[in-house]
């Protein structure tokens, strides 16, 4: 088993080599990446200007932010077992919201992704547009039929609506 230290190391390289791989790839801007990574302390107005630099640095910056924070302040998508039915709500916590829902699901539920607001009335808001994206798809109530890509392109086109709003973003990966 691997040692805390170890542990630690291996992220820090694992650190450095996506900024290196930023650096020399496509992305001429991976310097703002470069500096915030280590504290992973950026607000709003760092991912806007990220966004309007490079939109793969932004998604990256997005992504890790959510993996830090959580499911925070954030308009949620939770998927039902292995369906195509995906429930888009708003939750201070996202992690508690997903517990509350498995307690009354007779299948299991997954947070296939969430979207960290910098308040409220932000969430609200980002909530309502959320639904307004994939309404051609509404089931019932906050119920809509999703597949992985249409939960990630509704993930892309509220990051890029709502962008001055939001400080993370976390999606699955995959079909």
């Amino acid at each position: 088993m691997a040692s805390v230290g170890a542990k630690k190391r291996a992220k820090r390289e694992q650190e450095a080599a996506t900024i290196e791989k930023l650096r020399t790839g496509r992305n001429p801007h991976a310097a703002v990446e470069a500096s915030c990574l280590g504290s992973n302390q950026w607000d709003a107005l760092d991912l806007a200007e990220a966004a309007a630099e490079s939109p793969a640095l932004h998604q990256y910056m997005l992504r890790r932010a959510a993996a830090n924070q959580g499911a925070i302040n954030c308009v949620y998508f939770i998927r039902m077992g292995t369906t195509d039915a995906v429930k888009i709500g708003k939750a201070w916590s996202g992690a508690k919201r997903l517990a509350a829902h498995q307690v009354s699901s007779p299948v299991e539920l997954t947070m296939e992704a969430f979207i960290n607001f910098t308040g409220v009335p932000e969430m609200q808001n980002g909530e309502a547009a959320a639904h307004k994206l994939v309404a051609e798809d509404h089931l019932r109530g906050e119920w809509f039929r999703l597949d992985r890509k249409q939960v990630k392109e509704a993930v892309l086109a509220l990051i890029d609506e709502r962008k001055d709003h939001i400080i993370g973003a976390l999606w699955k990966v995959g079909k």
